[in-house]
């Protein structure tokens, strides 16, 4: 492991792994040393950049990169209490830019696409906790555009929805 990556490890509570290579999590409001490891994420940031982290509350961790400045850059993840990624996104100077994934709990891929300067654009496809893709459309922007359509379980088209300029358009469904 190269000297700027990070390991976040997680035992059911939130340990993270720091560089110098101290040890530690969060337990009762307290830190702890641990006893043993379950799962792992490990974050690796660009060079100019460092490892940092927060709580979004007792029960997320967000692990992300900065520059110096406190500006994010690179690499974010916000985890599950299990260690599983929850969400993956990538910053640009502080703003979101890049593929963004969010996760089910189990580790299943929920969704998927780019985001440009904060607003998602181009494709996305969002599945269920099975893997099955059940909807798929593309954005300009921030605005849904195009024909975005809707599968069932078992991967069925059931209906497509039309849009321009961001409004709806026109609804199809099939049986």
């Amino acid at each position: 492991m190269a000297l700027d990556t990070m390991v976040v490890l997680c035992t059911g509570l939130i340990i993270v792994q720091a560089p110098d290579p101290t040890i530690f999590f969060f337990e009762n409001e307290m830190w702890k040393w641990p006893d043993n490891y379950i799962q792992s994420t490990e974050i690796e940031c660009e060079k100019g950049t460092f490892f940092d982290w927060d709580f979004v509350d007792l029960e997320n961790l967000i692990v992300f990169c900065r520059k110096k400045d406190g500006a994010k850059q690179g690499v974010w993840k916000k985890l599950y209490l299990n260690g599983k990624v929850q969400v993956e996104r990538y910053y640009k100077n502080n703003v979101v830019d890049g593929i963004e994934k969010q996760f089910f709990e189990n580790g299943a891929l929920y969704e998927k696409g780019m985001v440009v300067e904060g607003e998602s654009d181009g494709d996305w496809v969002f599945y269920d906790e099975n893997g099955v893709v059940r909807m798929q459309g593309t954005f300009n922007l921030g605005c849904k555009i195009g024909i975005w359509v809707v599968y069932d379980e078992t991967g069925n088209l059931i209906m497509d929805s039309r849009y321009k300029d961001c409004k709806s358009t026109g609804i199809s469904v099939y049986q």
